[in-house]
């Protein structure tokens, strides 16, 4: 009787073990496509010299991006607009690499791939280049 109780919580073991595999975590896309994203610092090298400065515009700090499963996202200007002009929403398309390493955003037929440096349920770190000009960005939740 005690070979079957210690063989019944070896068996338990082992399956609790196995219901945490690697299954169990969650994809870029989940991450990314789990709320939406507020931009939290800005830095872009404007001016060539090599180095990023910081740049966040008070009416960029109220912007949204909300990017859907099927590959679509929408951007909101929020109740501050920097160009009163602009519309108060865009919308466009992403993918991510196979690799889950890229993040390419296409407005208007416009594409521009970023690299993603770290990406968490409540933070995302991207560097890439926008028509030639170094950028950071970190978005947040």
């Amino acid at each position: 009787m005690k070979i079957n109780s210690i063989l019944f919580l070896a068996i338990c073991g082992l399956l609790t073990l196995n219901s945490c595999s690697k299954d169990d975590e969650e994809t870029a896309t989940d991450l990314l496509t789990g709320g939406t994203w507020t931009l939290s610092e800005s830095r872009s090298d404007i001016d060539g010299d090599g180095t990023l400065e910081s740049d966040i515009e008070d009416c960029s700090k109220d912007d949204k991006t909300t990017f859907e499963k099927e590959g679509t996202y929408k951007f909101d200007e929020g109740a501050t607009k920097c160009d009163p002009a602009d519309p108060q929403t865009t919308t466009g398309t992403w993918a991510l690499s196979s690799d889950e390493k890229t993040l390419t955003v296409t407005e208007s037929g416009l594409g521009l791939a970023y690299t993603i440096v770290s990406l968490t349920s409540n933070r995302l770190e991207l560097r890439g280049e926008i028509f030639g000009f170094a950028v950071e960005a970190v978005f947040t939740r």
